[in-house]
């Protein structure tokens, strides 16, 4: 049995400062938001160890405990906050080799996340996002009193800033994994896991504001007296409770041939459940329960590279938003193919989005369309050189 051990301790201070330009900070200039100027320090101190044992037959053992304390100040633009977080968390692992080819691992551990300076003291910025009341075009049955007003491309005024009462985000999650190498050229990774956040930060969509709303009442929403939304306070906030489960499979496969080297890596991972509040989002809007990319490489040995990528993200957006249209299944292509002039000089000239893909319309999105997830552009062509010296 061999046992090995790591101990450290960590100190930074951190001096913030985001500044936009008076203008901006003004919203005069056209097509600004207003400043979100962030002024805050950070003080964190760190301490943790860890622990690996290996045992007879393959097996290895590993527990880790670390402490952060974090101690933050910010100015929101009206009063001087300060805030303190601290937390000591777990981690242990064991893995099982039972033959040369064959892996076994599991995983279990509590993390600790503290609000960045810009969650908690942003100063105040806004925005004109697009989304469908349904409050006062459903509940209130007023689709045909006001048809500009009642669509999803209707605009809608909304602050942003920091929440200076956040308080930490809380995880704990659990992994199991297998990796089997089926020969020298051709590997499998399958891994399960499982997160449950308390308190989870987040970024409270407009959308999300607006469909929690039912009876017209809530205090981040102020309305007219007909009942028209005039403004929407949005920013950061704690969830009680985020709960999301799925796998991850990867698969390596590497040939020779007499007209070069391929190397094929395909990754593919589905959600099962992604549970917020009690509210399950997998599959919808924004929330694909289905993705995958898959890379061809190729070299000759000697002068010449070329790589293909597929990029797959699974229809999303079926039935919550359901006067929006769902996003379909999108697929982008990339072809990128260099040459080698010299052990200096590489040339390349490629193709991205090949097909001219581009995702469904998303209103409720400021550039009309979800740019976490797929890229704005159509069919682009690149040339590159590169040059050492």
């Amino acid at each position: 049995m061999t046992v090995s051990a790591v101990f450290g301790a960590e100190y930074s201070y951190l001096d913030f400062e985001q500044i936009s330009d008076p203008e901006s900070g003004l919203g005069i200039i056209s097509g600004g938001s207003g400043g979100d100027d962030v002024y805050a320090t950070r003080e964190r101190q760190s301490y943790y160890t860890e622990f690996a044992i290996e045992l007879p037959h393959e097996v290895e053992v590993s527990a880790a405990l670390r402490y952060d304390g974090y101690e933050l100040e910010g100015d929101t633009g009206e009063s001087i906050s300060t805030s303190e977080f601290s937390d000591t968390v777990p981690k242990l692992g064991i893995s099982w080799r039972p033959t040369e080819s064959l892996l076994l691992r599991a995983s279990w551990g509590e993390a600790f996340r503290t609000p960045t300076m810009s969650e908690m003291f942003a100063t105040i910025s806004y925005g004109f996002p697009s989304a469908y009341d349904t409050y006062y075009c459903d509940t209130l049955d007023n689709p045909g009193s006001d048809d500009s007003y009642c669509s999803s491309g209707q605009q809608h005024l909304t602050y942003y800033g920091g929440n200076p009462d956040l308080s930490p985000e809380n995880s704990e999650s659990l992994t199991l994994g297998v990796v089997y190498d089926v020969t020298d050229d051709l590997s499998l990774e399958v891994s399960y896991y499982q997160y449950d956040y308390e308190n989870k930060i987040e970024d409270i969509d407009v959308d999300d504001l607006i469909a929690a709303d039912l009876d017209g009442t809530s205090s981040s929403i102020v309305r007219d007296s007909d009942g028209k939304i005039t403004s929407i306070t949005s920013g950061y906030t704690n969830y009680s409770e985020v709960k999301t489960n799925g796998f991850d499979i990867t698969a390596n496969y590497d040939l020779a041939t007499e007209i070069g080297d391929f190397g094929v890596n395909l990754e593919y991972s589905h959600v099962f459940s992604y549970e917020e509040e009690g509210t399950e989002w997998a599959g919808e809007l924004f929330y694909p329960d289905n993705r995958a990319n898959l890379t061809v490489d190729w070299t000759d040995g000697d002068k010449w590279t070329a790589s293909w990528r597929t990029l797959f993200i699974g229809a999303n957006g079926e039935t919550y938003y359901d006067y929006y249209d769902y996003a379909d299944n999108y697929f982008k292509h990339n072809v990128t193919v260099s040459y080698h002039v010299n052990d200096n000089v590489k040339v390349s000239a490629g193709i991205a989005n090949i097909t001219d893909e581009f995702e469904e319309y998303a209103p409720g999105e400021w550039r009309g369309y979800d740019d976490s997830l797929y890229d704005p552009l159509g069919r682009t062509m690149s040339f590159n050189v590169q040059a050492s010296f």
